[in-house]
């Protein structure tokens, strides 16, 4: 991985989604980007008579999280910190792009307030700006240094398998195993099949790329809820799920049952567009 990129608000939320990037920078060795936006309009409005000396504590409270957080870090590698100025979901789809990001890590439930904290649908506006896999983390989550099962969903559409190549990434940089859930939402004989399908071309697919995985299926109703609740079952560390950056999609996974899954799900969440698929094969 170049560089991992993690928001912050300065809440709890966000400082465990950035204990949750180090696990992941350890394993990948590589730097962590720390950015704080600067919001005009909320947080400089707030604050426009003295918005020089907010801005200077904010820099002192990100210095102090890198310090507390260093000795995570892998050797020769560092927590850097950064202050922009603009809409959250905004600042981290430029930077993304401008460092050639891997990843951008968020928590789900920041600060009460404005639209510079990640809550609700801020969090899902990143995940849909970001042009590479965004992972979510809701406060308390726990913190595993070792991501050792990762739910991959597979529902009816195309676009569902696209996020393979990202979940074999950490599936290798963790020697995880990777649980493959087939999901059947429809009694419908040709969307049956379909699940089907997508499912033997990814066991072909794992098992050419020498990976620890196993096969499910499961009738369901509601897709977030057998996900979440088969997450329990194994105890599983990660779930990697497929969003859109465009309306072009259709799929269980894309629109407001990713929101949900996104801002209410108790295990960390990867989102993975149909830019990282394409992505994935030139890092």
């Amino acid at each position: 991985m170049k560089g991992i990129i993690v928001g912050t608000d300065f809440s709890e939320s966000s400082i465990n989604a950035l204990m949750h990037a180090t696990t992941i920078a350890d394993k990948a060795k590589c730097d962590i980007t720390l950015i704080w936006a600067k919001t005009p309009g909320t947080t400089l409005g707030l604050m426009s008579e003295n918005a020089s000396e907010y801005a200077d504590l904010a820099q002192k409270q990100l210095n102090k999280i890198a310090e507390d957080h260093k000795t995570l870090m892998p050797k020769g590698k560092k927590i850097i910190t950064k202050i922009i100025e603009g809409k959250v979901h905004q600042v981290l789809a430029r930077e993304a792009l401008e460092m050639q990001a891997d990843l951008v890590v968020v928590g789900t439930h920041g600060v009460s307030g404005e639209d510079e904290v990640f809550i609700g649908n801020n969090a899902y506006r990143t995940v849909i700006s970001v042009n590479c896999p965004v992972l979510t983390i809701r406060n308390q989550t726990k913190v595993s240094r070792a991501l050792t099962d990762i739910i991959v969903p597979i529902d009816y559409s195309q676009e569902s398998r696209q996020k393979l190549p990202i979940a074999v990434k950490f599936a290798k940089l963790f020697s995880a195993k990777i649980h493959v859930l087939g999901l059947y939402t429809s009694e419908l004989k040709d969307v049956r099949q379909l699940v089907d399908a997508y499912m033997h071309t990814v066991d072909k697919y794992l098992n050419s790329n020498n990976i620890r995985y196993q096969m499910y299926k499961r009738e369901s109703f509601n897709a977030n809820e057998t996900t979440v609740n088969f997450a329990k079952e194994i105890d599983a560390n990660l779930i990697v799920i497929m969003t859109e950056q465009s309306s072009d999609f259709t799929g269980i996974w894309l629109g407001s049952q990713a929101r949900d899954m996104i801002n209410n799900c108790c295990f960390p969440v990867l989102s993975v567009t149909s830019s990282d698929f394409f992505a994935s094969y030139s890092k």
